[in-house]
Order: structure tokens, then C-alpha cells, then sequence
């Protein structure tokens, strides 16, 4: 199952003025101006956004490869924390992750609602991967639950069809936390299968022979021993 990472809800995005350092802020910017900068060891790229609103300072380290994409007038979302920098003597946006939206029906589909990301495929866009998860959900075809509706129903899970639904085109958070739910515990109710039949398997393949004894080399060490068993104690030796 090739599941999401994370979500992130883009039914509404942090005004730039109000990034935080704190925590991981989500922006819909527009490229005002891409700065040039010296070849140094690590790679910096800066780039004058703005959200309509307010404009910043947004930086991307080790992320050249972006430079040929950026250009004026190109929106993007991106996550990430303000930072002050000190030699500069501002304050700036340290971006973490970018989703470049080269189209309006790009910014339509990546608005608006919660958003599924994928682990990175190279030279797959994000865009292109959720598009063709879409496509695939969207058009699968009847899925046979392998669970019982009464036993689904008493544990209080999600059907298998929906959950997948819900796992890569959700509506809420609640949808995604109960088809996480559901795919949790068919993991480890599978694995729990796999290990009831292995043991099965294993008692009818090798039948364990019972351990038979007088009793005397027991009984003698228990003499021997400077205080007398508890009933637990006792019953526990009887057991085994």
C-alpha cells in the first residue's frame, strides 16, 4: 500500500505576517523577485514572496535545482518557520517544503481542502502524484471485505473500500483517523493469522512429547531445600 506521509490542511494558510518560529506555518505566496546569490558551499537561494498581503524573505538551503523553476509571477505553498537573521538583520522564512503550482487548475486541486503528501518519487511533482493517486482511486472497482460487517461493526471499523477513500481523497481529519484505524489493525490482525497458522502448523508437524518422571530427583532437591514452598509455588511446579 503506498500510503501517505503526512496531510496538510489547505482549507485555509497562515497570513505571512503571522509565521511563527515555533512550528511549521502553510503558505499560498506568489514569487515577486528571485534573488542572485555567490556560489558558496552551501547553496542558499532567497526569494522575495509575497500573499497579497505582506511580503517576505523566503530562503531554501541546499535546493538550487529550484532557481531554474522560480520565476516572477509563479505561485507556490510552502511550509515553514520565521528566523532571524543576524547578519542581515531581518527576519526571514526557512522553507521546509515546497509545492510549486505552475497552473491554475494546479492551484485549484492543491486548495481548498486537506492534502495528501506522498513520499518523494524523483522526477515525479507532487502535483502529478496526487492527480494520479486520484485517478486510481476514483476509479477502482468494487473491493470484497474480507471482515464480517458484524465483526466490523462491534470493533467499530470502517470498510475496506471507504477507508481507502478516505486515506488518500479525505474530507476530515476524523475520516482519516478511522481508516488509519482500520489498516492498523488489519496489519496486525494478518500478522497475528500468520502467526496462529505457523504454531498450528507447527503442533501437527511436531507434536511435543511429554516430559515423564518418578519424581524422586525433585522431591530429594526440595528436601533439601531451608524453607518450605508456598501454594503458588507449588502449584507453579505441578503446572510444569
Amino acid at each position: 500500500r503506498f500510503f501517505p506521509r503526512t496531510y496538510q490542511d489547505r482549507r485555509s494558510f497562515t497570513a505571512l505576517h503571522h509565521f511563527s518560529s515555533d512550528a511549521q506555518n502553510l503558505a499560498l505566496v506568489t514569487i515577486k523577485f528571485v534573488h542572485e546569490s555567490p556560489p558558496k558551499k552551501m547553496s542558499v537561494l532567497k526569494v522575495s514572496i509575497s500573499d497579497g498581503k505582506t511580503e517576505a524573505v523566503a530562503v531554501w538551503f541546499n535546493q538550487s535545482f529550484l532557481k531554474k523553476t522560480f520565476k516572477p509571477g509563479l505561485k507556490l505553498i510552502i511550509s515553514g518557520k520565521k528566523e532571524y537573521n543576524r547578519f542581515l538583520n531581518l527576519d526571514q522564512i526557512v522553507v521546509s517544503e515546497t509545492e510549486v503550482l505552475m497552473t491554475d487548475n494546479a492551484l485549484k486541486e492543491a486548495t481548498g481542502k486537506i492534502v495528501p503528501l506522498y513520499p518523494h518519487l524523483q522526477g515525479m511533482s507532487a502535483v502529478t502524484h496526487r492527480h494520479i493517486m486520484k485517478e486510481i482511486i476514483q476509479h477502482l472497482v468494487p473491493i470484497i471485505d474480507p471482515l464480517p460487517d458484524m465483526l466490523r461493526k462491534s470493533l467499530h471499523l470502517s470498510g475496506l473500500q471507504e477507508s481507502y477513500k478516505a486515506i488518500h481523497l479525505p474530507n476530515s481529519t476524523e475520516g482519516i483517523e478511522k481508516a488509519r484505524q482500520r489498516f492498523v489493525f488489519d496489519e496486525f490482525f494478518y500478522f497475528q493469522l500468520k502467526l496462529g497458522k505457523t504454531r498450528l502448523l507447527s503442533k501437527k508437524g511436531n507434536p511435543s512429547q511429554p516430559l515423564t518422571t518418578s519424581g524422586n530427583f525433585c522431591k530429594a532437591y526440595l528436601h533439601r531445600l531451608p524453607y518450605v514452598l508456598t501454594n503458588a509455588q507449588e502449584k507453579a511446579i505441578s503446572d510444569i
